[in-house]
C-alpha cells in the first residue's frame, strides 16, 4: 500500500509539473503589446489570447482531476496548482512594461484567472485571498499616483514587492510616480 501511495503521489506531483510547465509555455507567447495597446486597438470585451488558452488548458486539468480525485487529495491537488498559476503569473508580468489601458486588459486577465480558480473545489486547502493578489497587482497599473501612494503605505511588508510590478508601468518616470515611489 506504501508502494501504491508513494507511486501516485509521484504521478500527480509530475502532472502538477507538466501542467505548469505548459501554462508557462502559454504564457510565454504573450506578445509585448498586448499590455500596452493603442487605444483604437482595445479589444474592451475579452482577455489576452494567453489569458483564454491557460485558462481553457487548466479547466480540462481541472475537470481530469475531479474526475481522477477526490476528497482532500482533489482539494490539495487544485490549490497546489492554484499557487503554482499565481506564482507564474506574477512573475509574468513583471516582464513586461504596461501603459495605463494595458492594465485595463491586465485586470480583464487576472480576473479570468481569480473567476476559473475561484471555481475550484480547494476548500481549505488554498489560504483565503491568496489567488485574489492577482486581482489587487493588477489595479497597480491602473491608479493613480493618490492611490497608489494609499495602497502602498496600507501593504506593510509588502510594500518593496509591490514597488517591482508599479516599476513595470510605462508611466514610472512621471512626476507623480517617481514621488510615490521616493516617498517610501
Amino acid at each position: 500500500m506504501a508502494t501504491l501511495e508513494s507511486k501516485l503521489s509521484n504521478i500527480l506531483n509530475l502532472t502538477l509539473t507538466a501542467s505548469l510547465n505548459w501554462v508557462s509555455k502559454c504564457l510565454a507567447q504573450q506578445k509585448k503589446t498586448d499590455f500596452r495597446p493603442k487605444d483604437d486597438e482595445l479589444m474592451a470585451t475579452s482577455e489576452t489570447q494567453a489569458c483564454r488558452e491557460v485558462s481553457a488548458f487548466l479547466t480540462r486539468v481541472a475537470t481530469q482531476a475531479t474526475a481522477a480525485l477526490s476528497g482532500r487529495n482533489l482539494s490539495l491537488f487544485l490549490a497546489e496548482l492554484a499557487r503554482g498559476l499565481r506564482s507564474l503569473v506574477l512573475a509574468h508580468l513583471l516582464r513586461f512594461s504596461i501603459s495605463q489601458v494595458g492594465g485595463l486588459i491586465v485586470s480583464k486577465d487576472m480576473n479570468r484567472y481569480v473567476e476559473l480558480v475561484r471555481g475550484w473545489p480547494t476548500g481549505d486547502e488554498l489560504e483565503i485571498g491568496s489567488i485574489q493578489v492577482l486581482t489587487d497587482v493588477s489595479t497597480l497599473f491602473i491608479i493613480g499616483p493618490e492611490a497608489l501612494r494609499d495602497r502602498l503605505r496600507s501593504a506593510g511588508a509588502d510594500a518593496q514587492e509591490l514597488k517591482q510590478f508599479i516599476a513595470r508601468r510605462e508611466d514610472v518616470n512621471s512626476v507623480g510616480v517617481q514621488s510615490v515611489l521616493s516617498g517610501m
